[in-house]
Order: C-alpha cells, then structure tokens, then sequence
C-alpha cells in the first residue's frame, strides 16, 4: 500500500512540474485573416514548421528560446519562453 502512495504522489508531482513548465513556453496569435506557416529554430539546429489559421493562438512555443520566421514574409523575431507575439498584417510583432 505505501508504495501505491509514493507512486501517486510521484505521478502527481510530475504532472504538477510539466503544467507549469507548458506555461512558460512562447504564444503566437494570427490576428490577419489568412492561414500562415511558421518555422521555429531552436540552437541554430532544430527546425520545424508549423501551420497557424486566420484567428488561432499556437501555445508551447520556445520553451527554452528560439528564432520565430514567419514564412510567406520572411518576418523574424527571437522569442522567450515567456514571451507572446502577434501576426498582424502580415507582420510578426512581440507584444
């Protein structure tokens, strides 16, 4: 039975440090009325583009810091973990 207890309070502390770890990763808000694609460059190594709908908020971005390149502009900016951007008129701004 304890260790049915350390188990819990182990699972629980782990999902506990992972919602506050979500929380201070980057938010990027598409304001325009078009659909745009991101690419995220993390350590000058990692790259992966993501898609962002006309009106969508994408969260869990650069949760240890990136470069954010807004791809039908070639719009970039250098983005925190805590930090919030916003696409508006086609442009890529830190708020």
């Amino acid at each position: 039975m304890r260790h049915k207890w350390i188990f819990f309070i182990l699972l629980f502390s782990y999902g506990f440090v992972m919602s506050v770890r979500s929380v201070e990763a980057g938010t990027i808000k598409n304001t325009d009325k078009r659909n745009y694609k991101i690419k995220i460059v993390l350590k000058n190594k990692y790259t992966s583009i993501h898609p962002i709908a006309s009106g969508a908020t994408r969260g869990g971005i650069c949760n240890a810091g990136c470069a954010v390149k807004l791809m039908e502009t070639g719009n970039t900016i250098i983005m925190e973990p805590s930090d919030c951007a916003v696409i508006r008129n086609g442009q890529l701004f830190r708020e």
